[in-house]
């Protein structure tokens, strides 16, 4: 069970020190990244990781008409849960369960679980962005210490028929990002699925248990509140013009975009 945090009780220069050490890990491993995406690094072959995907990122989700078509074939009214019931569960429909927990009632179950293709070419940072992705669902219940997280991992097809050596370098480095991303935020990996898939898929579950009053009213949003961004705004755009530059070349000439900037 997660325990309460005390924010009195936290040590800033500890806490910025663990921020400035893991900032400057990313900018090794995108500096690393790009040289080798750019053919600099005569050693390593340059690799893409979204290559081995048809789709990215949410690409693979299904439009939520077609999903709402498949329930009803189900008969599964998904919209019973997609509220915050007056004990405070949460079920189907929004992006994470709270579920009491049977034996004690003061307690609640908070899980979340996403998998989706990679959007980014190096697979030691899209381990930290699934991570990211998993455990952003679970923070914004209010929780703030997730107690377990679980891998789910499908390996492309293509990349099941590389040789051995590059098969478990990209595999590898994937695991490592993503472990390097739940060592961050404390939370330890206690499974998962790995299989083989047509495309790559990368997710994973994160758990938490927790006292109920320790949970935000989901329900209670109002205009006026504050929205706390965590990233800037454009990044998305961003990241498919830079993949363009190797992917779809045309579209670097269609939008007139300097490949330098």
């Amino acid at each position: 069970m997660s325990e309460e945090i005390n924010l009195a009780t936290i040590d800033l220069e500890e806490l910025k020190k663990r921020e400035f050490s893991y900032r400057n890990e990313l900018k090794k491993r995108i500096i690393a990244a790009e040289k080798i995406a750019a053919g600099l690094n005569s050693e390593i072959e340059p690799f893409f990781f979204t290559d081995y995907t048809g789709k990215k990122g949410c690409g693979c989700k299904i439009p939520r008409k077609n999903l709402n078509d498949f329930l009803k074939v189900a008969n599964y009214n998904w919209e019973s849960g997609a509220h915050v019931s007056s004990s405070g569960n949460l079920g189907i429909g929004l992006d994470s369960a709270i579920l009491k927990v049977r034996s004690n009632p003061a307690l609640r179950i908070v899980q979340s679980t996403d998998f989706f293709y990679p959007i980014v070419d190096d697979p030691f940072l899209m381990g930290l962005v699934t991570v990211s992705n998993v455990l952003s669902d679970v923070y914004a219940t209010g929780v703030v210490q997730t107690d377990s997280m679980l891998m789910l991992l499908g390996v492309a097809s293509k990349l099941a028929n590389e040789s051995d050596e590059k098969k478990s370098k990209v595999v590898g480095d994937f695991m490592a990002g993503f472990k390097f991303g739940c060592d961050f935020v404390n939370v330890e990996i206690h499974g998962g699925q790995t299989v083989e898939c047509p495309w790559m898929l990368i997710g994973g579950v994160g758990s938490a248990v927790v006292d109920v009053n320790s949970i935000s009213k989901l329900d209670e949003a109002a205009p006026g509140d504050v929205l706390v961004l965590t990233k800037p705004l454009g990044i998305r755009p961003i990241v498919n013009a830079h993949q363009w530059i190797h992917s779809d070349p045309e579209r670097i000439q269609q939008y007139s975009l300097d490949e330098k900037k």
